[in-house]
């Protein structure tokens, strides 16, 4: 397979950003608003995580994401970081918002937003006084005001930068493309971290590069994969997958498919049409709607061809824990093999996560 010349540009670090940034953790936050505001939003996701410090401030039996993320804050490596928004999107959240009040809230701007469970027209008017309270906390906090002009100018990037994420996504389904999931990953992974305007010309070039480039002729098939579940951190599962033997060729991610899916409208009022975009996309684990994800997993099963599924999931994430019973049961009815594993985020057990995914692909391979 040929290794792309752009690849290599996509590999990024949070701390190499030049720009005054706010950091955020979950899909649901309205990135555009931080960038009208005048700042570079970027998904805290370190590629070689640690919980060292964090660890001092809170219990080992919690999500070793938000542990991560208190990690990165209390090394006061970027000085850059001005800020950090919270969504409420479950326990461990919460309670990294409480140590980040308490022992950072000095160094950088806090904030929480409070997020329905459910997608109706109410909550929907809900999440847009949430989002009207974000922007006034920024203006008050940083003392700019937040123009509709730069709102709409937002949108327009990041409308961009989620069709070319669409794009790169619908090449997957064709074969004779010389493109895998880690790539992809890799790509997807960069897009929640630099610049979008840089992030959007780095990716028209390697769809570019993709559309150019066919596959050998004799390449064996291979078992196709889909990942769903809690967040990956790096490519690094899915590098393992891949080595196996199999291609990953789609995911239910919210560092996969979930963080770019759909538009945003063009409305008289921004505000309700980024509350819409945010509630209405596919749900997560933590959202109430278990059918409608399932019934996304269903299609990208028929679409991507999909052969086995691995559900991942942290150690100690409750809501993608709760939701695997029904995801198994679902994809037995769909005759599709599953795996559960579960990832520690740091790679402590990737060892015995090798071991098992080798025996799924094998025995995908025999089937």
């Amino acid at each position: 397979m040929k290794e792309f010349k752009t690849e290599v540009d996509f590999d990024s670090q949070i701390n190499n950003s030049k720009l005054l940034s706010i950091g955020w953790l979950c899909t649901y936050t309205p990135e555009e608003v931080i960038y009208a505001a005048g700042f570079h939003p970027f998904r805290l996701l370190e590629d070689t995580p640690s919980t060292k410090l964090a660890d001092t401030y809170l219990h080992y039996n919690l999500c070793p994401y938000v542990r991560s993320c208190l990690d990165f804050g209390l090394r006061k490596e970027n000085q850059l970081l001005k800020g950090i928004i919270i969504v409420n999107s479950c326990d461990a959240m919460r309670g990294l918002y409480n140590i980040w009040s308490r022992y950072l809230s000095a160094e950088t701007f806090v904030h929480f937003m409070e997020l329905p469970k459910v997608a109706t027209s109410l909550a929907v008017d809900y999440f847009k006084k949430e989002i009207q309270k974000l922007i006034n906390s920024l203006e008050k906090h940083f003392g700019r005001r937040i123009k509709e002009s730069a709102l709409y100018e937002a949108v327009g990037i990041y409308n961009e930068s989620r069709d070319l994420m669409s794009e790169l996504y619908e090449l997957r389904k064709d074969q004779s493309l010389p493109l895998n999931g880690t790539l992809v990953s890799r790509v997807v992974r960069a897009g929640q971290i630099i610049p979008k305007k840089t992030f959007n010309q780095k990716l028209k070039k390697l769809i570019a590069e993709i559309k150019t480039t066919r596959a050998r002729a004799d390449q064996p098939e291979k078992p196709r994969i889909m990942i769903v579940g809690s967040l990956l951190y790096n490519s690094q599962l899915i590098e393992t997958v891949e080595e196996a033997g199999a291609v990953v060729v789609c995911d239910d991610l919210c560092t996969g498919s979930r963080y770019f899916e759909g538009r945003i409208e063009d409305r008289d009022n921004l505000v309700e049409a980024l509350s819409r975009h945010y509630l209405l996309k596919t749900p997560c684990a933590r959202m109430k709607d278990t059918s409608l994800r399932l019934e996304a997993g269903r299609k990208r099963v028929e679409e991507y061809r999909v052969d086995g599924v691995i559900y991942q999931t942290l150690k100690f994430c409750d809501n993608h824990l709760y939701d695997y019973p029904v995801y198994q049961e679902f994809f037995k009815k769909l005759d599709v093999p599953i795996l559960q594993i579960e990832n520690d985020f740091v790679g402590g057990n990737l060892g015995q996560i090798k071991t098992r995914i080798e025996a799924f692909i094998e025995m995908l391979s025999m089937v």
